[in-house]
């Protein structure tokens, strides 16, 4: 049920009382059937009288300007809280808190970051072999077990090199593993850490996948068949990315200029196909998607579903954030030229199960999808599509969540509004400019989401805000 953020007042209009004309005195004493006969005309007349009355009222109000009173939501004055730099610039979200690290003078430092103050509540410490150094860091969950694994990378590789990998135990703070390996790409696929490495000879590439448990003992090395390969095309998005790694709990992928290959998490090759205008992605529910480009631009996804492949229009997205509620939906999304649609679908089968036409961001919590579209927010019942309300927000583009308050935020009019999750009212609004870091200067200023938390930005530097 649609649901508007407003109270309207509307103004009643007295309407004037019907007299008819007064009646004459009879002369004579008229038969019962001439008296019944001039009840009926006299309340007949009388009716109609009313009748034109309401009309004439009905019509007057329609042209009185309507009383409409907005509530706006209270003010909710917004201020930096803290700044994104060293450690937590590429932090991710493990629990309750944020994990970020760092490689410097051969040392990885893994620290536990409160995103409500930035503080470092942990730190763990693991020397590098032979003293790497790296110009970053990158970390991710590991399992569900609050595990998280850091990876001495820089953001973009397009080189093998020895990067220093460890796994800590956000629960304990305490080091579980640490090594070093030959890597282009990797990723965390269940309580394992995947790493990928290509052996090219300027016509072929094949690539070396490597299995590692958390302590960075090996559990399986696969290497795929070597296919034909050319340049990347960097100017075009049809092309797959150059050497991007894919994966969930029971599969991982690579996708280099052309070709793709899919292994089980058990190191067996599942697929060795050309793609060669196509990428490779993971459902919401962890099931093989390898999309392809249509001529006509369209994208279609074969997906690995139930022991067989579903072909399925559009592409497998991701909502953030997702809180994992709703496991047996998938979503799609399926642009038509400037249309974007979000498509959810049966985990198990692929069927569609609703539809929401001109789809921006999008998020999952409770049950209950999020949607951004044409300057309004949606809620939706994840498994049957119920439109549970709209609230109309100019510029709202992106979504986070903050306990059961929807966070809407429209970066062009640098606005953030806090929704109800279960009703869509405004519970109170913010101005980014509150909370400006530069003193005044906020020509250039940005407003964005970042880990469920809000941030904005200047430049180069960047301060979570709230």
């Amino acid at each position: 049920m649609s649901r508007e953020m407003r109270e309207v007042d509307l103004d009643e209009l007295e309407a004037p009382a019907a007299h008819g004309p007064a009646p004459r005195p009879a002369r004579r004493r008229l038969s019962w059937r001439w008296t019944v006969t001039a009840a009926v005309v006299v309340v007949a007349t009388l009716v109609m009288l009313q009748t034109a009355v309401d009309a004439r009222r009905q019509l007057a109000e329609d042209h009185q300007p309507r009383a409409v009173r907005t509530v706006p939501p209270p003010e909710r004055a917004l201020a930096v809280l803290w700044k994104l730099d060293g450690a937590a610039a590429r932090a991710v979200r493990v629990g309750t808190e944020l994990v970020g690290a760092t490689v410097e003078d051969g040392v990885v430092e893994v620290v536990g970051i409160d995103p409500a103050t930035g503080a470092r509540t942990w730190t763990v410490s693991a020397p590098t072999p032979g003293g790497l150094d790296t110009d970053g860091a990158e970390c991710a969950p590991l399992g569900a077990s609050g595990r998280a694994v850091c990876v001495g990378t820089s953001q973009v590789i397009t080189t093998t090199r020895p990067s220093p990998v460890v796994v800590v135990d956000t629960t304990t703070w305490t080091l579980v593993g640490a090594w070093t390996s030959e890597l282009r790409a990797w990723r965390e696929v269940g309580d394992l850490v995947v790493t990928a490495a290509p052996e090219e000879d300027g016509s072929t590439v094949g690539w070396t996948l490597t299995a590692h448990d958390t302590s960075g003992a090996v559990v399986w090395t696969t290497r795929t068949s070597r296919a034909p390969v050319e340049a990347p095309d960097v100017t075009s998005d049809a092309n797959p990315l150059f050497g991007h790694l894919e994966g969930a709990d029971e599969w991982v992928a690579i996708a280099d200029r052309g070709h793709a290959w899919v292994v089980g998490a058990d190191g067996t090759v599942l697929a060795d196909q050309a793609l060669p205008t196509g990428f490779v992605g993971a459902t919401r529910s962890g099931a093989l998607a390898v999309s392809e480009h249509d001529p006509d631009g369209s994208i279609r996804s074969s997906v690995r579903l139930g022991g067989g492949v579903v072909e399925i229009p559009g592409f497998a997205v991701a909502a953030d954030p997702d809180d994992g509620s709703a496991p047996g939906v998938d979503l799609y999304g399926d642009n038509q030229g400037a249309r974007s649609s979000l498509v959810a679908r049966d985990a198990g089968t692929g069927e569609k199960l609703w539809l929401d036409v001109d789809a921006g961001a999008f998020a999952v919590h409770d049950g209950v999808v999020l949607v951004t579209g044409s300057d309004v927010v949606s809620a939706y019942d994840a498994v049957d599509g119920t439109r549970l309300w709209q609230t109309r927000l100019a510029g709202v583009y992106q979504l986070t969540l903050d306990g059961d308050v929807v966070v809407a935020v429209a970066p062009q009019n640098l606005t953030v509004v806090g929704l109800d999750l279960r009703t869509g009212r405004a519970l109170w609004k913010g101005d980014a400019r509150d909370a400006d870091p530069t003193g005044g200067a906020t020509d250039g200023l940005f407003l964005s989401t970042w880990q469920g938390l809000l941030s904005v930005g200047f430049g180069d530097d960047e301060w979570v805000i709230g």
